[in-house]
């Protein structure tokens, strides 16, 4: 009974938000004024914030998920980086997701500090955390290693549980993502996607609130076959300090054997570390064959600019957000179906010691 008149409540204020968009629509005001600021928690008991877009078009709609720049240097960073980007996807009918990571804007609130600081295993604590004086909240800058940053891929297990729920309300089309990702976190969004196509805990088969043994389980389907599209902004081939040059090569072979997503990289074209180094990756994510073809559509060199990240969208004399726009239009299908996923999933760690595992682990 009570399932019946949730599900009926959520109907209901589904059938206002579309009413909503039409009265706006009649009325000439933009799309771009519908925004709800969300509370996404984690696993390991962050309160992620973000904002929601929603496109109005319900379970029809794709997803786009902005995630801002992370690592050295980029401490400040915040999903409100994004500027008017969120809005023009959102009038072009996706519904989009900003986050703050944990530790950056408004996502330093921690859910429980004792789960968080000390029933987590393989916590790294930053100097001066201890036991009878707990933190009720992080920071960005206690993240100084990419062992720390590694664990910024519990927030995207978060956000594509929190996609879950939205799509069996049928308010987004949870099986339909595409990423786009500032600077070094796409390196994290690579290694968290190679995750989502191997690691035991994210095959669909598994019923959450009826576990199945591993034996049991039918690995032929991942929480990986929902993303789509990866964008990634003057992407390098480091996280922190460290380079992951080697382990991107295997993880991006493996990923082109298996077609798992299709994949543009856009960076400045005066911005020569990035751009040497997809002089490389370029040939990693697509068949020698399809090489040619892949420089049309897999790569865009933004001329005359050493900007970066965030700052190539939201610089409009550049043209990159309308890039952007293009590609999606063109690309990213609007009309893959909507089906109902599981929501009731038992807490689940990134897997960090799969992440980095080498030599890769081949996807099926």
């Amino acid at each position: 009974m009570q399932s019946a008149l949730s599900r009926c409540i959520r109907h209901v204020l589904a059938l206002g938000l579309a009413l909503i968009w039409l009265s706006l629509g009649a009325a000439g005001v933009s799309a771009q004024a519908i925004k709800e600021r969300v509370e996404i928690p984690t696993d390991d008991s962050v309160m992620l914030v973000g904002d929601w877009y929603p496109s109005g078009k319900g379970k029809n709609g794709p997803v786009v998920v902005l995630c801002h720049a992370i690592g050295p240097g980029k401490e400040g960073a915040k999903r409100q980086d994004w500027e008017k980007f969120p809005e023009l996807l959102q009038k072009e009918g996706y519904h989009v997701l900003t986050f703050d990571f944990r530790g950056y804007g408004d996502s330093t609130r921690l859910i429980e500090k004792q789960r968080y600081w000390v029933q987590t295993p393989g916590r790294l604590t930053p100097p001066g955390v201890r036991a009878n004086n707990l933190p009720a909240t992080i920071s960005s800058r206690d993240w100084r290693s990419d062992g720390h940053l590694l664990w910024l891929g519990n927030d995207l297990i978060a956000v594509k549980k929190w996609l879950n729920i939205k799509n069996n309300a049928e308010e987004c089309n949870s099986a339909n993502i595409c990423l786009i990702c500032a600077e070094q976190t796409g390196v994290l969004a690579e290694l968290f996607l190679y995750n989502e196509y191997c690691d035991p805990n994210r095959d669909k088969a598994n019923d959450w609130s009826r576990p199945l043994p591993p034996a049991q389980r039918n690995p032929s389907r991942w929480e990986g076959e929902d993303y789509t599209h990866l964008i990634v902004l003057s992407m390098p081939d480091r996280l922190g300090t460290r380079s992951y040059r080697n382990l991107l090569r295997e993880r991006m072979i493996n990923l082109t054997r298996k077609r798992a997503f299709d994949t543009l990289t856009i960076y400045g074209a005066d911005d020569t570390p990035v751009k040497n180094f997809w002089n490389d990756a370029i040939k990693w994510i697509k068949p020698e064959a399809e090489l040619k073809e892949l420089e049309k559509t897999g790569r865009y060199e933004v001329p005359k600019t050493k900007l970066a990240g965030v700052n190539l969208v939201t610089n409009e004399a550049l043209g990159v957000d309308k890039v952007v726009v293009d590609y999606l239009n063109k690309f990213m299908s609007k009309s893959k179906p909507w089906r109902r996923t599981a929501e009731k999933e038992g807490a689940i760690l990134f897997n960090i010691q799969l992440a980095v595992q080498s030599p890769t682990p081949l996807i099926q």
